[in-house]
C-alpha cells in the first residue's frame, strides 16, 4: 500500500480528522521519491522566474493568532526568491516574490492588507511546481 500523499493528508485535515505526524513524514519521503535522481532542489536565497502561467499558494500573516491564505496566479516573467527550505531535499518551499507589492495586490484583498493587524505574506510553493513552471535563474 502506498503512502498516502501530502495533498490526501491535507484531505483528511479538512475532514476534521488528525493525521499523525509520521503520516506526514512517510508522504514527504514517498513524495520526494518521485523525483528524478538528477532534480535540483531548491537552496535558500536561489531565484527562480516563472515559464509557464501557473497558480501557487500563498499564506498570509497576521501579528494575531491567525493565518489564512489561497493561490495567487504567476505569470512568466515574475520571479521568487527562496526564503526558506525545510530538509535538503524539500518537497515544499517558503518564498517570496520580487516583485512583492504587485502579487500582493492579487493575493490579499485591499482591507486585509489596510488591517492593523496584517503582517505580510508569502507563497508556499511545491518542488514540483519549480520543475514544471519556473527555472533556476542565474
Amino acid at each position: 500500500m502506498k503512502p498516502l500523499t501530502l495533498d490526501e493528508l491535507a484531505e483528511e485535515v479538512r475532514l476534521g480528522r488528525t493525521p499523525p505526524f509520521a503520516a506526514w513524514e512517510q508522504a514527504r519521503a514517498y513524495e520526494r521519491s518521485l523525483f528524478s535522481p538528477d532534480t535540483h532542489w531548491p537552496v535558500e536565497g536561489e531565484i527562480y522566474e516563472c515559464v509557464t502561467p501557473c497558480r501557487v499558494k500563498f499564506i498570509s500573516h497576521w501579528n494575531v493568532a491567525f493565518t489564512s491564505g489561497g493561490d495567487v496566479p504567476m505569470v512568466p516573467g515574475e520571479q521568487i526568491r527562496i526564503q526558506e527550505v525545510f530538509h535538503p531535499q524539500p518537497v515544499i518551499v517558503a518564498a517570496v516574490p520580487l516583485a512583492y507589492a504587485d502579487i500582493q495586490e492579487r493575493a490579499i484583498p485591499a482591507a486585509d492588507r489596510q488591517h492593523p493587524h496584517y503582517a505580510g505574506y508569502s507563497l508556499s510553493v511545491r518542488t514540483e511546481e519549480l520543475v514544471g513552471y519556473f527555472r533556476l535563474h542565474r
